[in-house]
């Protein structure tokens, strides 16, 4: 009977012991996969913030390229004094470090730099790993095509930039085809450094992030390739990521073995006491009786235990189940499932920025104006109203339509009109409070059809009202930030109304609320004819 309690023992050892290692190695491979996609996320937003870096310095670049005074002044007669203060101090505190100008035979005709910074000279720049990859190959534009830029790494004097370039482009048609002579081009420099991606340090908790001029990765590190416009890497970011899953064992290993240890310390208490039991049961057959009743009591013992016991294994079982089968998100800390509420809520935040973007870029993509026809604001109204109820009820806001007895009929299309007023009348209910009222009114007004979007919110004060409405711009105004949302929406409500050959303007007092216009050509209204039964 001992050897077959010492089977017992040995069997539960051993499966307890198989539990601990099926554990450890399925939480290893979930740690690992848990390392890698922190590892991927964190490279995603190494490359999405190195493309934003690029659009910052590509959309200051177009301001000054696709400028008619830049190629009157620049490729037409060269004006030493305009171009020194347009190419220079007036860039200064866009944050744009180095600008060069090339002529028509590549040669550079223009340097300003930044700064006081005495390290770049022409000599240096024109000796610049990955000038000639990113200037190269630029063309003149044409009248029904846009100016092609190009963007890379340009390493100077050792030290990495940003750098975005593209040919002077006229915005008279006159001037195009542009001849050979006048093809200069523009290129804009900025330092290459950490700053910009934050987020990776904010957001992951990463460190040692800096900017490196070789490829060689210090162990335990790791970096993205920062490419010349040829492809070439020039300079490599690096870091040394975040491993949630690592961070993960760490914390959970040591209590499973102290869990484990303790069922151990159990098992073999339970398996003691069972040879005890059968020692007293040989040896006096006299107390059989109470034998028996030890043997009730500890029976029952028994069950106590084992219901105890059964609640912690199926809580381990459970929760192990739960690993496998990621129930409730990745593993990680403990914070990981608060975590996980914010993620799925910064995914729809996203979902709804990347669908802005997508529209902005379709806006800003197309070179005609929208197919316009004769619409009735009113009914576009009506319907962007009617889109926005659900999440005004959310809030308790009342919306209220105002507009002419007989339609405001203006130039126009009828679902751009109703994308763009449905845009501003998110931004009002969202920064309206509960309870409040927005008033939506369609009328004629100066030869125009102007529908005013009303709200009481906070107000925007005079001196941010200037920066509204442009894409990708910091303003602290409740038109673009807090509440959620992203800024885009006024964006590209303007930019439908522009497409439609109208306009957007905003009035607001602090305290008091706002008012979004949408001014349209007025149109005449249809003539109804009516059938006279004969």
């Amino acid at each position: 009977m001992l050897r077959h309690h010492q089977s017992i023992y040995a069997y539960l050892g051993a499966g307890l012991a198989i539990a601990v290692v099926a554990i450890v190695v399925v939480a290893g491979f979930a740690a690992s996969r848990e390392n890698a996609q922190s590892l991927a996320t964190q490279q995603t937003i190494a490359r999405y913030e190195t493309a934003d870096i690029y659009d910052g310095v590509e959309g200051k670049l177009t301001q000054m390229i696709y400028w008619q005074d830049a190629y009157d002044k620049v490729a037409r007669a060269w004006d030493q004094k305009w171009i020194d203060y347009q190419f220079g101090p007036y860039l200064d505190g866009t944050g744009i470090h180095l600008v060069a100008i090339f002529g028509p035979d590549n040669r550079l005709r223009f340097l300003h730099t930044g700064d006081n910074d005495t390290r770049v000279t022409k000599a240096n720049l024109l000796k610049a790993d990955g000038l000639q990859a990113l200037i190269a190959p630029l063309r003149a534009p044409t009248k029904s095509q846009a100016p092609t830029m190009r963007d890379g790494i340009v390493t100077v004097a050792g030290m990495p930039y940003f750098a975005a370039a593209a040919v002077i482009t006229p915005e008279h048609a006159g001037d195009f085809p542009v001849a050979q002579d006048r093809q200069y081009k523009v290129v804009f420099l900025t330092p290459a450094t950490v700053a910009p991606y934050h987020a990776l340090s904010q957001g992951f908790g990463t460190r040692n992030l800096h900017i490196a001029r070789d490829g060689r990765v210090a162990s335990g590190m790791t970096s993205f390739a920062l490419n010349d416009a040829a492809g070439r890497p020039r300079a490599w970011l690096q870091w040394t990521p975040q491993q949630p899953g690592a961070d993960f064992l760490k914390t959970v290993i040591p209590a499973m073995i102290v869990v484990f240890f303790l069922l151990a310390l159990v098992q073999a208490v339970i398996v003691r006491r069972w040879q005890t039991m059968d020692r007293a049961l040989f040896t006096a057959e006299a107390k059989v009786a109470a034998a028996e009743e030890e043997s009730r009591t500890k029976s029952v013992f028994l069950g106590n235990i084992s219901h105890e016991l059964r609640t912690p294994l199926n809580a381990i079982i459970g929760f192990s189940d739960v690993l496998l089968h990621r129930m409730f998100g990745p593993l990680g800390s403990p914070r990981y499932e608060e975590y996980a509420g914010h993620i799925q809520s910064a995914g729809t935040s996203l979902l709804k920025i990347v669908n802005d973007l997508i529209e902005i870029a379709r806006i800003e993509a197309r070179d005609t104006a929208v197919e316009r026809t004769r619409i009735d604001a009113s009914d576009s109204a009506y319907l962007a109203i009617e889109g926005a109820r659900e999440d005004a009820a959310a809030k308790n806001i009342t919306l209220l339509m105002a507009g002419e007895p007989d339609g405001a009929w203006c130039e126009g299309s009828a679902l751009s009109l109703r994308q763009a007023i449905g845009r501003i009348l998110d931004n009002a209910i969202r920064h309206s409070p509960e309870g409040a009222t927005v008033t939506v009114a369609a009328t004629r007004r100066d030869g125009s059809v102007v529908v005013d979007v009303r709200d009481h919110g906070d107000g925007i004060s005079a001196e941010r009202l200037e920066g509204l409405g442009k894409p990708f711009g910091h303003t602290e105004s409740h038109l673009v930030t807090g509440n959620g949302g992203a800024g885009l929406g006024l964006s590209i409500a303007k930019g439908l109304m522009r497409l439609m050959g109208g306009s957007l303007s905003i009035a607001s007092e602090v305290g008091v609320g706002t008012t979004v216009s949408l001014r349209l050509p007025q149109a005449e209204a249809p003539q109804i004819v009516k059938k006279i039964a004969a």
